[in-house]
């Protein structure tokens, strides 16, 4: 397999890793899509995934309620997932009063580094126009100052929201979920410096975040590039609604087969992808010429 790194998520453009030109390519024109795709199929056919395997992104909660259901039942012994999965779904297990179980995480390929995602993903934004500016900033520089200020913000109060096994967050006693624990919005705020990892991910074996982020991942060559649709905003998103229905909710309920796979790749041919292309290609072109 060659070596992609993504450009967009969002409209699945790559470009390959040791292209000195970066050029970008539609990620189902590659060879490596379609080596993903048979991979997929040909896990389904040996029954190692069935439909339901794969997240619903839509309807998470009763996905991992599926999928604790099938521990326990004994119809499921593993998944591919993320840790942060692997964080809620022992979240799960705790709410359902199944702590003597536990997901652990492990790394498929130890060895190898995944695309670090850029910085500005999930960041937080200040208003130009705020007045209070200055003040927000320095509250940011008070959560990052130290252990204790950045723990307080990120967990609560030490004895009563979160206890301390060694370095690694843990419950209290008789508690099987915090609200100051993994509060929405609070992934902008991690620091690879202060950040906590959950006692049920601790030991050999398993791999922590900061491990992962440190030693496991890499910033890709276009890292603070930030492209613009609005030369391309109607083919853009009449690209996104092709794929996901060609593709995406295909790949997820296990239809998509080598005719419609090769029909899909007409239809996305037809959206004007290639007007896309070009118009990010020249976009990156020049944000490279700038900051070479």
């Amino acid at each position: 397999m060659m070596k992609i790194l993504k450009i967009t998520l969002y409209q699945r453009l790559v470009y390959k890793k040791n292209d000195p030109n970066m050029k970008i390519l539609a990620w189902e024109s590659t060879p490596d899509f379609k080596k993903f795709i048979n991979y997929f199929s040909d896990w389904r056919s040996k029954g190692y995934l069935d439909n339901t395997n794969v997240i619903d992104i839509l309807n998470t909660d009763d996905t991992y309620n599926d999928m604790v259901n099938k521990l326990l039942s004994g119809k499921m012994s593993s998944c591919i997932s993320d840790l942060q999965t692997v964080e809620d779904l022992n979240v799960k297990l705790k709410t359902t009063n199944h702590s003597n179980w536990k997901f652990k995480g492990y790394l498929l390929y130890p060895d190898k580094k995944v695309q670090r995602d850029s910085p500005i993903d999930g960041a937080i934004a200040l208003s130009a126009n705020s007045p209070n500016v200055k003040r927000a900033l320095m509250f940011l520089n008070w959560i990052q100052s130290n252990q204790d200020n950045y723990d307080l913000f990120m967990y609560g109060i030490l004895g009563e929201n979160y206890t301390l096994e060694g370095k690694n967050l843990k419950l209290p006693e008789g508690q099987s979920s915090s609200k100051y624990i993994g509060w929405g919005g609070h992934d902008a705020f991690k620091s690879t410096e202060f950040e906590r990892i959950p006692d049920y991910l601790k030991g050999t074996g398993e791999r922590s975040y900061m491990d992962l982020f440190k030693n496991h991942s890499e910033y890709t060559p276009d890292l603070g590039f930030s492209m613009s649709y609005s030369n391309v905003e109607t083919e853009a998103k009449m690209r996104l609604i092709q794929y996901s229905s060609d593709i995406d909710l295909p790949f997820m309920n296990g239809t998509l087969d080598k005719n419609a796979m090769e029909q899909a790749l007409v239809d996305l041919k037809a959206v004007d992808t290639d007007k896309i292309i070009n118009d990010l290609q020249t976009q990156l072109n020049s944000w490279r010429k700038k900051n070479k």
